[in-house]
Formats: C-alpha cells, sequence, structure tokens
C-alpha cells in the first residue's frame, strides 16, 4: 500500500517500478479537494516506444508505423502532429518502420529498451528510397558466390551496411536513399573481392 497526502487539486501520473522482477506500472488519477482518491497500479513487463515521423522537418500524419521488438510486431498510425507511442513493448532491441501511404516515403530507427516503465524515443526522418539486389558471382561470372561479405556506402540509419550472400549468392539492400552508391564483396575463404 502506498500514500501521498497534501497532494494540489489536478491530474498526477503515478508510477512504480521493481528492479527484481523487471515490471514496472503507471496511470493517471484525478485528486479532488479534500477527497481521498484510489488508484491501484498493476506491475507488468514492458514500456513504451514513441516518436515523431517527419520529411523534409514537417510532421507527417498518417503514416503506418511498424515496430519490431522481442516479444512481436506492433503497428501504429501516426497522428496529426506526426506523433506515434507504442505501449508493452518486452526490453531488448528495437526496430521501427515508418511508411507514408501519401507520398511512399520510408524511414527507419532502431534502438534499444533497457527497464520496464521506461519510454523510448524513436524519431523516424523519411526519405525517397529503394531496393538494390544483385547476385554475386565467382571471377568468370559464372559460379555464384555463397556466403560472401557484401556491403554498402549509402543505407538509412540503423540498418546493416554489411550482409551476407546466399546459398545462390544473391544480396538485397532495404531503404537505400536515392543517389549512387557502393557494392563491395570481399571472399574471406578466397581472398577474392569485388566492386560495382
Amino acid at each position: 500500500r502506498f500514500t501521498f497526502s497534501d497532494l494540489p487539486a489536478g491530474v498526477v501520473t503515478l508510477e512504480a517500478f521493481e528492479a527484481a522482477t523487471n515490471t514496472a506500472a503507471s496511470a493517471q488519477a484525478t485528486v479532488v479537494a479534500d477527497q481521498t482518491v484510489t488508484q491501484d497500479l498493476n506491475l507488468t513487463v514492458g514500456g513504451s516506444v514513441a516518436g515523431t515521423v517527419r520529411s523534409g522537418g514537417v510532421p507527417v500524419s498518417g503514416a503506418q508505423v511498424t515496430l519490431s521488438a522481442s516479444n512481436g510486431s506492433f503497428t501504429a498510425t501516426t497522428g496529426a502532429d506526426g506523433r506515434y507511442q507504442i505501449d508493452r513493448i518486452v526490453p531488448g532491441n528495437l526496430a521501427v518502420l515508418a511508411v507514408d501511404p501519401a507520398s511512399g516515403l520510408r524511414g527507419r530507427a532502431t534502438g534499444s529498451l533497457g527497464l520496464s516503465g521506461q519510454t523510448v524515443t524513436l524519431d523516424i526522418a523519411l526519405a525517397a528510397t529503394g531496393t538494390v539486389r544483385g547476385t554475386v558471382f565467382r571471377a568468370g561470372g559464372a559460379t555464384p558466390a555463397a556466403g560472401v561479405q557484401v556491403s554498402i556506402n549509402r543505407n538509412l540509419s540503423g540498418l546493416p551496411a554489411t550482409i551476407t550472400s546466399d546459398g545462390q549468392g544473391r544480396y538485397s539492400f532495404d531503404l537505400v536513399p536515392l543517389g549512387a552508391f557502393t557494392i563491395d564483396v570481399a571472399d574471406a575463404a578466397t581472398g577474392d573481392r569485388g566492386r560495382a
């Protein structure tokens, strides 16, 4: 049980955190003059991810936001102010993708939620992007090169800049900003390299 006395009238936020179980709770209550208000708190695992989606510095309303976390995938739509918030996210690594259906612009941000009850802010800047994909071939151009490192020098923040080609030598980079880019390939087993 807990009690707070002599609070001013108005809306207050109560928050609780238990380190031993990494659980937290929060709730709002309205304090009324000369009255006692009861507000229970239920500890749960999870925190919140919030932010603003912008294009050219201007908030984007109606953008579709997809959050990938260790406890699943969650979606939200930005409000008139370009803001989104997704609650009950288990602590761990996060990746947020935003798409503006009207313009087709996309953006991505990554981060980490450390504690239940914490709110992580991940703002997203939208940009015109495309996908770069291809196949890596061994010298001679006939045999696909599987399991080699493929790097790109131009991608959105938070995305892997180096990946490994698949069993057929294929690779793919998403959310590549428009403009020139360089692809570098390195095979650690043979020492062979390539660039496009």
